[in-house]
């Protein structure tokens, strides 16, 4: 009987394994084949995974995870910084205090010192004290109720160095208030704190020009301001950045007015403005002006007015003839500067035509009676002055000739009528 050697060689080189029989190692050569190929045959290699299959005729792109792309979703930023999962929220909003949810304690009446002299004045230092107390402090040496229902949720640092007036010392902390998005209003004995940023505008005082002397800077007030020549909604455009972040402006169109809500110190500068600015050009620049014509009918310009204005045309008591060769060119002059005009100030989308203007015509003082903004003014009084100039005397005599009439005689003879209405 021969005995199969105890070492042996494979030629595979994946079998070569050595001092091992031989039907032990074909048995494992075996086993190794089987489960290349089953492991091939239940989990096949795809080559494009990990790839974005393109989307097919009518089916969305697949990503990597097998998952549908969004087709409007932008680019991820390849130099994009992770998110720090340890990162705290963004704070959305001002930190404030509810009436609610505020719990008094003996502590936080300990973190100011205040004192009122005996003149009434106070000396005050508040270091990292809340507004509850602060206001507390407040209400009680006004003699005032205090009623609140948010305040900033933040602590004050103040400390003063000469005494204040209670009145002085409710403003120094309005402002304070005013910074962080509050107010303190004043209504009879009550004291009121409110969010400026929904805050009512009914609940806001309204004072007058006169009166804004005599309040204090920081007071949150509201002014109602009549216009002159200046149109409403171009000043509240034009005055809303000398408004702090907390006012408000609104034009009144059909009063041309405007209405300001603000501290009373910006509001004493937009009332400055306005009052230089009106003084300056109220002779100028009225709404209402009286054009005296020395050398042309006004009923002929009047007519030239309307066509450049683009006023509908209506019956004029006292017009009558032919405008002469000389009005109708001046006339297509100004209405080609008026509509270059137009052109150059642009018609923004969405801004509203100004009140129409209007002009009657004073056929015994030879005048035109003109009520415009101070826009459309300029334009007639431009039109009025190239109209209105001394023609030559060769042209007077035509221009005099609509001014004549014919008066047929029955019984009397002309010679002696002419004789006596010209001693007259």
């Amino acid at each position: 009987m021969v005995r199969e050697p105890y070492l042996m060689r494979l030629s595979t080189p994946s079998c070569r394994l050595a001092a091992i029989p031989l039907r032990f190692a074909c048995s494992l050569f075996l086993v190794i084949t089987l489960g290349s190929l089953i492991s091939t045959a239940a989990f096949p290699q795809n080559p494009e995974q990990g790839k974005v299959v393109p989307a097919a005729e009518g089916k969305p792109a697949v990503g990597p995870d097998g998952k549908p792309i969004d087709p409007n979703a932008k680019p991820a930023d390849p130099n994009a910084k992770p998110a720090d999962p340890n990162a705290k929220p963004a704070d959305t909003g001002i930190k404030v205090i509810r009436r609610t949810e505020y719990l008094k304690t003996p502590s936080t009446s300990e973190k100011f010192n205040a004192t009122v002299g005996a003149d009434g004045k106070v000396e005050f230092h508040f270091e990292g004290t809340p507004w509850p107390p602060v206001l507390d402090w407040l209400a009680e040496i006004s003699g005032k109720s205090l009623d609140w229902q948010e305040l900033p949720g933040d602590v004050l640092n103040l400390h003063t160095q000469r005494r204040y007036t209670p009145e002085e010392a409710r403003d120094l902390l309005n402002w304070h208030l005013l910074a962080r998005g509050f107010t303190l209003l004043l209504h009879d004995e009550v004291f009121t704190v409110a969010n400026v940023k929904g805050i009512n505008p009914g609940i806001v005082p309204r004072v007058t020009e006169e009166e804004l002397a005599t309040r204090m800077p920081s007071e949150f007030v509201k002014i109602s301001l009549p216009l002159e020549w200046i149109i409403a909604e171009d000043a509240a455009t034009q005055l809303a950045p000398m408004l702090s972040p907390n006012g408000r402006l609104s034009a009144i169109k059909s009063v041309n007015r405007i209405e300001a809500i603000d501290a009373v110190s910006n509001l004493r500068d937009i009332v400055t403005l306005l009052r230089d600015e009106q003084n300056s050009r109220r002779n100028d620049r009225a709404l209402v002006r009286v054009f005296k014509l020395q050398h042309v009918r006004a009923d002929e310009v009047i007519v030239s007015l309307m066509s450049i204005l683009g006023i509908e045309k209506k019956q004029v008591a006292g017009s009558g003839g032919n405008m002469n060769v000389m009005m109708q060119q001046m006339q297509m002059q100004m209405q080609q500067q008026m509509q270059q005009m137009q052109q150059q100030q642009g018609g923004a989308a969405g801004a509203q035509k100004a009140s129409e203007p209007k002009l009657v015509l004073n056929s015994r003082e030879n005048s035109i009676l003109a009520t415009a903004p101070p826009d459309k003014m300029e334009i007639i009084e431009q039109t009025v002055k190239a109209l209105d100039i001394s023609p030559d005397s060769e042209d007077q005599l035509l221009r005099n000739l609509d001014r004549m009439r014919v008066y047929r005689l029955t019984t009397l003879k002309p010679e002696p009528l002419a004789e006596i209405l010209t001693d007259v």
